[in-house]
């Protein structure tokens, strides 16, 4: 997903929602002839891709594990990317998120 100020990569189940300032556009995930990737090239393998071709590496990488969508919506807005978190959270999760006072 192309973001303002930034690009996410993001797995499914054990994977990583990765975020990127700038990313090359020989990664694989930029190939839209293909519908699936190995694990690797979703993980670690894209990030050493985009550091090869002279990119910087991926400014955040959050497991998906525990309060995730939260970690990543706090994370979006402290980089001033517009998001709605209850439309990433559940309902008990987004009322967390508003205890924490991120909203």
């Amino acid at each position: 997903i192309s973001l303002p100020g930034g690009h996410v990569v993001e797995g499914t189940h054990n994977c990583k929602f990765w975020v990127y300032k700038e990313v090359s556009e020989s990664l694989p995930v930029f190939n839209y002839n293909r519908n699936r990737f190995s694990y690797r090239e979703l993980t670690a393998g894209l990030n050493e891709k985009n550091i090869s071709q002279g990119f910087p590496r991926c400014i955040a990488d959050i497991s998906h594990n525990g309060f995730w969508q939260a970690k990543a919506a706090m994370f979006l807005k402290r980089s001033e990317v517009p998001v709605d978190p209850s439309l990433l959270l559940t309902e008990r999760e987004y009322q967390e998120y508003k205890k924490l006072g991120y909203l």
